[in-house]
């Protein structure tokens, strides 16, 4: 590794590729190219590395520890070549020609897209938008990490030193029922007794509500999960179940005059809201407009309102 001249920056390109799929077949589709020279292509890369760097692993395939060691440094690397080789810098904004990948939950699409595409319309017109469902917070740093998303709007937590980030406020939930549901009914309604549906992107029917409610002995039904938010509030006007969904989705919803809101419990606390990023898009001439003006419009049009 020695001779920098022995290095084909060609195989690179496609050991990126097959770091991220870890998959021969799906790397030659991502690359355009046949599978069998994407195969050949890795046998130059483990007599480069001198490693397997991707192993069988039943009916997929793993990463060998080299492997996920390179992965980080490789994106990095390609990043900088790429943005040596681009002529953006050169260009005016509205001349420059990308799509940029968002991750952001369905309410942050449909609540900030539109402003945001008109924005770039005005601004930057060759600039395209390709929303990601958002996943998990886990996830999405792999995401960014591997450069399979360009922003995230989300609550990241902690995450590793190269991701930036810049906070854009808090979203407080709210309870919302049908306006004829049976609890109300009651005196003193107990939103812990009654039947829940509840927004997972992975399927989970628990989530952190649920812990805190088992410390203090409580516990609550949830009957169902859904992916997204937005199919929250039809559910809930049409049955008797209940939810917690963020306010904002409260006030926006197309069924909210079929519904009636109530106090979240205490343990539901307000949400941080980060635009988060890779550091190898810091001086992004495109990327930078997007998460700037995307970061504006987060905070006048949704969070402070909604937080």
């Amino acid at each position: 590794m020695e001779n920098l001249r022995g290095v084909d920056l060609n195989l690179l390109v496609i050991l990126d590729a097959l770091l991220r799929e870890r998959s021969v077949t799906r790397a030659a589709k991502r690359l355009s190219m046949t599978q069998p020279a994407v195969s050949h292509a890795l046998g130059r890369l483990r007599d480069l590395f001198d490693d397997a760097l991707l192993a069988r692993k039943g009916r997929g395939m793993t990463l060998t520890p080299r492997a996920e060691a390179l992965a980080d440094p490789l994106a990095r690397v390609l990043a900088d070549v790429r943005r040596l080789a681009s002529t953006e810098d050169a260009v005016p904004l509205e001349r420059i020609e990308r799509t940029l990948r968002l991750s952001m939950i369905d309410l942050a699409m449909t609540t900030l897209l539109p402003s945001l595409l008109g924005v770039l319309g005005r601004e930057a017109p060759g600039l395209t938008i390709a929303c990601l469902e958002w996943t998990t917070a886990d996830q999405e740093i792999e995401r960014l990490a591997r450069g399979d998303v360009d922003l995230v709007l989300t609550g990241l937590g902690a995450g590793p030193t190269e991701l930036r980030r810049v906070a854009l406020g808090h979203v407080g939930f709210v309870g919302i029922a049908r306006r004829g549901h049976p609890m109300f009914r009651e005196k003193r309604p107990r939103p812990e007794r009654q039947r829940f549906v509840m927004v997972s992107a992975s399927g989970r029917t628990r989530g952190p509500l649920d812990g805190a409610l088992a410390e203090q002995g409580r516990a609550r039904r949830v009957v169902a999960s859904v992916p997204q938010y937005t199919a929250v509030p039809p559910l809930v006007a049409s049955t008797d179940l209940i939810a917690y969904v963020p306010e904002p989705l409260a006030r926006r919803a197309p069924e909210r005059a079929k519904l009636r809101t109530f106090s979240a419990p205490r343990a539901l606390a307000k949400q941080p809201i980060d635009l988060a990023w890779h550091e190898r898009h810091d001086d992004d001439v495109a990327h930078r407009f997007v998460r700037e003006r995307f970061a504006a419009i987060a905070r006048d049009a949704f969070l402070r309102r909604g937080g």
